[in-house]
This record gives C-alpha cells, sequence and structure tokens, in this order.
C-alpha cells in the first residue's frame, strides 16, 4: 500500500507558510494547547540532556515555544515529511543557539535505529497519516524503555480540510493498545476553543484560522495576550473533569514504553 501523508503545504490555502507560522505561533487557541502539551511534558522531563524528537514538527511553533523553557537542556530533532514547512521551521529556529537537527522523513517510517530517544512528541499528526497505526509503532520503536512520548489529536465527529480520520476517547486507546504503548496520563483541553472555532466556522463559512486574523495577532501582540490567560482559566476547570466518548476539544496524551 503507497503510504499517503497530507502535508502542512497541501492542507493549506494560505498565501505563505510564513503567514500561517505567524497563526499558529500567535493564535490564542494553539498558544494554549502548546501551554498544556509543555505542562504535561514538564512532569516527565529526565533530569539530564535527553534526546528528543518531534515527528511532524511542521513549521516548528511547538518547537519554538519549548525553546524558551529548556533553552540550553536539549537535543531536538524535528522531522516531517514536508519540504517547504521543514525550509520555513529552519528559518524560524535557526537564530536560537540550541543543538536543532531537521530530517526530512515520514512519521509511518521513521530513519532512526530502535530505543534511541528519551522523548518522542507528536502533535496534531496522526489524523493526517494513511496509517496511524504504522506511525504510532513507529513512535514505539524508537523510544527507549521507560521512555514516554507525548501525542496531542483532535477529538470532534467530522473530518476537518486534510485530515483523513477523527477519532473519540476509545478509539484512540485502542490505537495506544494495540501500538503495544502504556497511557500515563490523558488530558482533554481546547473545549472552549473547539466552541469558539466552531462558531467561527458557522459565521465566516471557513476552516481553521484566516490569514487576517493571523496578521492581527502577529501585529498587535497584546490581543493574544489579552484573551490568552482568561481562556486557560475557563477551559483549564473544564479540562478537570474526565473526558467522555462524546467530548469534544484537542486530547493529550502521556504514552510510555515499558517492552
Amino acid at each position: 500500500m503507497k503510504r499517503r501523508y497530507i502535508t502542512l503545504s497541501k492542507q493549506t490555502g494560505w498565501t505563505s507558510l510564513s503567514g500561517k507560522f505567524k497563526a499558529l505561533l500567535f493564535n490564542p487557541g494553539n498558544k494554549i494547547r502548546r501551554m498544556y502539551m509543555l505542562n504535561v511534558l514538564s512532569n516527565y522531563m529526565p533530569r539530564q540532556a535527553p534526546l528528543i524528537l518531534e515527528v511532524g514538527a511542521g513549521l516548528g511553533d511547538f518547537a519554538y515555544e519549548f525553546i524558551h523553557r529548556y533553552a540550553n537542556y536539549i537535543h531536538y530533532i524535528l522531522l516531517d515529511i514536508d519540504r517547504d514547512a521543514m525550509m520555513e521551521s529552519m528559518k524560524s529556529l535557526k537564530v536560537f543557539p540550541c543543538d536543532w537537527d531537521f530530517i526530512l522523513a515520514d512519521a509511518q517510517r521513521l530513519p532512526f535505529r530502535s530505543e534511541i530517544f528519551d522523548v518522542v512528541i507528536c502533535a496534531e499528526v496522526l489524523e493526517h497519516v494513511s496509517d496511524d497505526f504504522s506511525a504510532m509503532s513507529e513512535i514505539k520503536r524508537v523510544l527507549r524503555k521507560k521512555a514516554i512520548g507525548i501525542v496531542s489529536i483532535p477529538l470532534h465527529s467530522r473530518k476537518d480540510k486534510g485530515e483523513v480520520r477523527t477519532y473519540n476517547i476509545n478509539t484512540f486507546k485502542n490505537l495506544v493498545n494495540d501500538a503495544g504503548l502504556s497511557i500515563d496520563s490523558i488530558l482533554l483541553c481546547c473545549r472552549i476553543i473547539n466552541l469558539i472555532n466552531k462558531i467561527f466556522k458557522y459565521l465566516f463559512k471557513r476552516e481553521g484560522m484566516g490569514e487576517k486574523e493571523a496578521v492581527l495577532y502577529s501585529k498587535i501582540p497584546i490581543i493574544p495576550k489579552i484573551f490568552t490567560p482568561p481562556l486557560m482559566f475557563f477551559d483549564s476547570l473544564l479540562s478537570k473533569r474526565q473526558p467522555q466518548i462524546q467530548d469534544e476539544g484537542t486530547l493529550i496524551v502521556c504514552i510510555r514504553r515499558y517492552t
């Protein structure tokens, strides 16, 4: 079977990936998702400098955020199949004096030997690959024993542009178990953001973020600074409730390899 991976360049209707990067970086919803992921990750980060792989790193917005917390503490490898996105991430991250590597490769066939990474990050990727089981199995293969992975996926009933599947909490748990991984923690967040996105889609008849919003956020950064804390506060109250099968939002799961 031919492997398929819907790249960021194919998904986006943006005039430039630089504009898309600004949207990802400044949009309050994406900012909140990254904050949740970093908070989860901080509970598991090894004390010694770890070797970290981000699968499907895209434009590098998570890596960009990560550096502010773990600047000289890491060896970070960004991997993506989208050449255009990878080139943009190199431009965005080259200003930082960290140990970065950029690799063009498929999440469903990682070009690394087994049991090499201390941490694997995979954010909003599995819904875009044709074989999510292969991708999850590859994550397991490259993780050291007892090492951890942080995976995030959107939970919703309808496929967005560029997605090949949707998940609910049960189908994702089955995927993790089938790949031979164990779940350490589960967090369902961004429920308020999911509701706001639905309202925006209804009002403006579009998918995802708009370029005008990105320009506004990047030129007037006080706007996301004002809106992000209250959104994070109310969303954190909702995230304390155990996720149900019908819930929608962003699922962040810490997985671990024991065998």
